[in-house]
């Protein structure tokens, strides 16, 4: 894929929150995080409710599963994709983390822009 070149972007990059470049790339690059945080936030409250139980319970649960293997098969796919979304979680709050400990200011329009979870 070719991008235009950056100042046919100018006009959309200046409705981005912030006074200078700096802070508007702080501003993008935090929105990113927080809402690669939220996605995967999402993806996990949905595998809690699908089966009333968090990543840790799930586990011995499945293990106890042992007597029919086609489920077993089928809910250890599910282990591996919730916990990519659990593994994936961890990594953008630590990004996160890195970022506001890192990032000398933080525009005040981006702290709850996208998500609910606050650091």
């Amino acid at each position: 894929m070719t991008y235009a070149p950056f100042h046919q972007f100018q006009k959309w990059f200046n409705q981005i929150g912030g006074q200078t470049e700096e802070e508007k790339m702080a501003f993008l690059l935090m929105a990113y995080a927080r809402n690669q945080l939220a996605e995967h936030h999402v993806e996990i409250s949905r595998f809690e409710a699908r089966f009333g139980m968090t990543l840790g319970e799930f586990k011995p649960w499945l293990e106890r599963q042992a007597d029919d293997m086609k489920f077993r098969h089928d809910m250890e796919r599910t282990l591996m994709e919730w916990e990519g979304h659990e593994d994936s979680r961890e990594h953008w709050l630590g990004v996160l983390k890195e970022m506001t400990a890192t990032i000398p200011y933080e525009p005040a329009h981006v702290s709850g822009f996208v998500g609910t979870r606050t650091l």
